[in-house]
């Protein structure tokens, strides 16, 4: 037997591969894939693409699953043919890029708290500066080039010498984490922060100077023009005018009509271009504070802007899109190709070198793919649900008890049943009680569980009906169960049980008792029973000892089928009695297309299905010892 199960259990493994091959396969093709990011970065649809919230999370799904990756890249175009004309990758993702005076050092604040130096003339190496723990959200340079200045999500904003790289002054006291900065001058620093409040610090020493609170919104970009003003932008659709020596309001407020994102202002401070939340770009006249031209184009938010010498506006969004426009005819030069995922930002270097950053998303190549695949399922793994970004093993593992218990109980209650009643029925063979049970279990056996579970509700739970609600249908336990002594939860939980396994266990029942008759008559026919009838045995002894074992033997097959079953619950009688059982979880991430969820549910019961073949035959065995297994 030892040698049957193992050669049993080695068959097992290439219909094991098959079935994860197939499951692989089915989510890697699933909605979310990186080609869409590709196609809406080179303007296939209608220019742009857009991903959803959900698509979004697909994603994240697949590169924790190792079907994509993701690589923060820095790429460089050039502005006048569009032409791609260098990529870089860093360890980590990139949130901002600030160019130097001059266009000669390309700045990169990444995700790890790190500030890379990239000089813009090919060959020369990159230099690092640590300068946070936590996330950097924007660098900038002083006017001389200098310094630079970093600010970041553990609430700081520091500034570097830029040749040495070494610390000058750290601006510590910000409400929540700094989300932009820019010099007022060499020595006066402003900066931005998620709690709606601009601060200026002297740059040299980081000390505070003063504290600026008039917008709602968290605020998302400063800069200064020049004679003395600065400049603020908010999610509360405003960009704000201030007295750089008063810190008092200039003016009234520009209205954006949508929150902004990020702001840069041109070299001779004429305009301020305004990254928008529905999906544009704002052109604002500075003499005359007032949004001059809307560039509309992106498909999505967009997170960056920046303005060259000209009329060059390059911006990047969330669709993925790098898009270069002529500011004095309001209209789209190009859109640039190459990021698969969204731009965070974009700079204007040296002779118009185009600059911008994103942690693009790719697909695996497919055998690693499927190898770290079949690892995870190894450990349970079944990636993260498309639906609430949980991992699918805990939902199935919330799910599975509820369908234990019902379907265990259910089969409990089917086989003490079923069986004495099959038997019964064999040995009266043609008896009046063995035709009314016929009649009786052919007419259960023909009515869909659907309607047998609907009037069980009407009948018996619903308060209109003829018995006023005497049981409950809904959930397995009532809302106050928590309240209850122990023996009353256990007697509600009962209760609740009651019509569920009703409409569960009645259509098995009767089909187990035929299934149990029909092998019986078989088995009473055999010569093995007319021969312990010959020699006088009591017929109790006959039925139950000689005939019982072999009419078992179909019991046992049907036996093998029930553990994918319990596991798998009834997808009908869970939702109709609102059961969180493993049904419903597969009947919602059908709707839901949430593959992931079908997925581990479909290798779960695959798997348990071959586990149940493996003991029906083990089975076999132990009820009729002439079986061997070879």
């Amino acid at each position: 037997m030892i040698q049957y199960i193992t050669r049993r259990l080695l068959l097992m493994i290439p219909t094991l591969l098959g079935i994860t091959m197939v499951t692989f396969l089915i989510i890697r093709l699933a909605p979310g894939d990186p080609v869409a990011f590709s196609i809406a970065a080179s303007g296939g649809f209608e220019g742009g693409g857009d991903f959803s919230d959900r698509e979004r999370q697909i994603v994240r799904s697949k590169i924790r699953l190792g079907l994509l990756e993701e690589t923060a890249t820095i790429r460089s175009w050039d502005s006048g043919s569009g032409r791609r004309v260098g990529t870089t990758t860093e360890t980590d993702a990139v949130l901002a890029l600030a160019t130097s005076p001059g266009g000669t050092i390309v700045a990169a604040g990444t995700a790890d708290g790190r500030i890379v130096l990239r000089p813009i003339e090919p060959g020369r190496a990159p230099r690092t500066i640590e300068a946070h723990g936590a996330a950097i959200n924007a660098v900038a340079f002083s006017p001389d080039g200098t310094l630079i200045a970093s600010c970041s999500d553990d609430r700081t904003a520091r500034v570097w010498d830029v040749e040495t790289g070494r610390p000058v002054a750290t601006c510590a006291g910000h409400g929540l984490l700094v989300r932009c900065a820019a010099f007022a001058d060499d020595d006066l620093l402003i900066t931005g922060s998620r709690d709606a409040t601009v601060r200026v610090w002297n740059a040299r020493t980081g000390e505070l100077v003063d504290v600026i609170e008039a917008h709602i919104g968290e605020v998302t970009g400063v800069e200064s023009l020049s004679g003395g003003v600065l400049v603020s932008a908010s999610r509360d659709r405003t960009v704000r005018f201030w007295d750089a020596a008063t810190r008092r309001e200039v003016g009234a407020p520009v209205d954006c009509g949508a929150p902004v994102h990020a702001i840069d202002v041109a070299a001779d401070g004429s305009r301020i271009a305004a990254g928008l939340g529905d999906n544009a770009v704002a052109l604002i006249d500075t003499a005359r504070r007032a949004v001059t031209a809307r560039l509309d184009g992106h498909t999505a938010v967009v997170e960056s802007v920046a303005l060259g010498d000209g009329d060059l506006l390059v911006s990047g969004g969330r669709d993925a899109s790098v898009r270069l426009w002529d500011v004095a005819a309001g209209r789209l030069r190009a859109t640039l190709a190459g990021h698969s995922g969204v731009v965070r930002a974009v700079a204007v270097g040296d002779g118009g070198r185009v600059v911008s950053a994103a942690l693009d998303v790719d697909d695996v190549p497919l055998v690693p793919a499927y190898v770290d695949w079949l690892s995870r399922l190894v450990r349970l793994d079944f990636g993260l649900s498309f639906k609430d970004d949980r991992p699918v093993w805990d939902k199935i593992v919330e799910a599975m008890p509820v369908t234990l218990e019902l379907n265990l109980v259910s089969i409990l209650i089917t086989y003490l049943l079923s069986i004495p009643l099959g038997v019964f029925s064999a040995a009266r063979r043609n008896s009046m009680s063995d035709q009314a049970t016929t009649l009786v279990l052919f007419l259960l056996y023909s009515m869909p569980s659907f309607w047998v579970a609907t009037m069980l509700i009407i009948l018996l739970g619903s308060p209109a009906g003829p018995t006023g609600g005497i049981l409950p249908f809904v959930n397995l336990h009532s809302d106050n169960a928590g309240d209850l002594p122990f023996l009353s939860y256990v007697w509600d939980h009962l209760l609740h049980l009651v019509l569920p396994l009703t409409a569960l266990t009645y259509a098995s029942f009767a089909f187990l008792s035929r299934l149990v008759r029909s092998s019986m008559l078989e088995a009473l026919s055999q010569d093995a029973v007319r021969t312990a009838r010959a020699k006088g045995l009591p017929e109790r002894r006959v039925v139950g000892v000689h005939a019982l074992r072999n009419g078992l033997l179909p019991v046992v097959t049907v036996f093998g089928n029930l553990l994918p079953t319990v596991i798998g619950g009834s997808v009908i009688i869970e939702r109709i009695y609102s059961l969180p059982g493993m049904g419903s979880l597969g009947f919602e991430a059908v709707l839901q297309r949430d593959y992931p969820v079908i997925m581990g549910i479909t290798t779960l019961v695959a798997v348990l299905t071959m586990i149940g073949i493996l003991i029906s035959d083990l089975l076999y065995c132990i009820v009729d010892p002439r079986i061997e297994l070879k």
